[in-house]
């Protein structure tokens, strides 16, 4: 087979490619993606010719591999790599929020007791 039309969307995040040979021979693409692109392999989809398509799934330490069998003919396929998570604010970040809060908190507080004490006295 000869690949053509390699592209990569990074904002639909998709990965899409064409695939020319000899009509009616079975072939696969052996896709590789580093694995900290993916945040969840149930968002990743596969499509052969605008159709939802199986694939095989294989990985090590830093890639992933997906393995999509075809029948030879002019194909296009694409890779739907899925949203990114929204990230998950750190221990440290949290902590120093709540510290800030319970500041403004307190500020607030001693205000007001202040002022009271000036309006009695």
């Amino acid at each position: 087979s000869t690949i053509s039309g390699l592209s990569f969307n990074s904002t639909s995040r998709t990965l899409s490619f064409n695939t020319e040979g000899d009509n009616g021979t079975q072939n696969y693409a052996k896709i590789t993606v580093a694995d900290d692109l993916v945040s969840s392999l149930d968002g990743m989809q596969v499509y052969l010719n605008g159709n939802k398509t199986e694939y095989s799934l294989f990985s090590n330490s830093d890639s992933l591999y997906l393995i999509v069998p075809y029948t030879q003919n002019n194909n296009q396929i694409i890779v739907n790599l899925g949203a990114i998570d929204a990230p998950i604010l750190s221990t440290e970040l949290i902590l120093l929020l709540l510290l800030l809060v319970i500041a403004v908190i307190g500020i607030v507080v001693v205000k007001r007791l202040r002022q009271g004490k000036n309006k009695s006295s």
